[in-house]
């Protein structure tokens, strides 16, 4: 008999949805590894050291294959994980046990071992790069140090894209940044938890200070259904979006998809054989 398990980052069919079919065994909601070291190997710890890739794991790969389909010859890599933010729509804040960076360290072991192989750019995958902006800048000294010819993108908040932070990201190699800004006046930053366009240093501004130091921003803008309270900062949303376009950054408007998530404190039925496992 063969078990089926979803493992994903962000699952698409909640628990309550999986039950309905009878071929799920396992829904392992949030960081997946300690839950699959659980269910295959029991009493195996997992620790941060233990998620790092190493150049022994990409000999395993036909990369030529994957340069094929890849031309720019990017990988993704975590130089963390989770995010200090705690915005009402997004998985993050149930999915990861913390916001926390990874060893410098080992972060430069990896990114050194690249060009070896063939890898030309890195995308730092981990949801907000900036999670401790003293950190960040700290590994973009390093990169900038490291001197080893590949460039780089990651996901930022833009509370945190100071123009210092930006100088020196760009020294370091980072060509693009992607910011999700997503809530537009009031209404919709108080139903989403999030009010980035708020400070001292606009938006049109921010754009100007990445571009100049190479770096190409991407901004995401939320565009709510009229059923949802955010629906009527719609149109302040698209003509945030077009600013930002003609300031020249990319941008992306995206619908809001509600889903509905079954909240770790709820059990599962006692009579169904499934098993949900939910990050600590």
């Amino acid at each position: 008999m063969t078990n089926s398990w979803f493992v994903a980052p962000l699952f698409v069919v909640p628990p309550p949805k999986a039950i309905l079919y009878p071929w799920v065994d396992a829904v392992l909601c949030g960081e997946g590894e300690q839950a699959l070291a659980d269910f295959l190997k029991p009493g195996v710890q997992i620790e941060d050291k233990d998620l790092q890739f190493s150049l022994e794991h990409l000999g395993e790969l036909h990369l030529p294959a994957y340069f094929h389909v890849n031309p720019r010859r990017m990988v993704n890599l975590e130089a963390g994980r989770g995010c200090i933010f705690r915005c009402a729509f997004c998985y993050s804040p149930g999915h990861y046990s913390s916001a926390r960076n990874f060893p410098i360290q080992k972060v430069l072991e990896q990114v050194g071992q690249f060009p070896k192989a063939g890898i030309a750019h890195v995308w730092f995958v981990e949801d907000n790069f900036l999670n401790n902006p003293s950190h960040a800048k700290e590994l973009c000294r390093e990169l900038e140090l490291l001197q080893c010819g590949v460039t780089w993108s990651c996901y930022a908040t833009f509370p945190q894209l100071s123009q210092d932070v930006i100088e020196i990201m760009g020294r370091a190699g980072c060509t693009e940044v992607f910011c999700g800004i997503d809530a537009v006046g009031t209404v919709a930053e108080r139903a989403f938890q999030k009010a980035f366009l708020r400070g001292s240093n606009p938006m049109t501004t921010k754009i100007h200070q990445l571009t100049s130091a190479g770096i190409k921003p991407t901004f995401a803008f939320l565009a709510a259904p009229p059923s949802h309270q955010a629906g009527a900062g719609f149109n302040d949303s698209v003509l945030a979006a077009l600013e930002a376009q003609v300031a020249g950054a990319n941008t992306l408007l995206n619908p809001l998809s509600l889903t509905p998530v079954r909240p770790p404190t709820a059990k599962v039925p006692t009579d169904l054989n499934l098993t949900v496992r939910w990050p600590k």
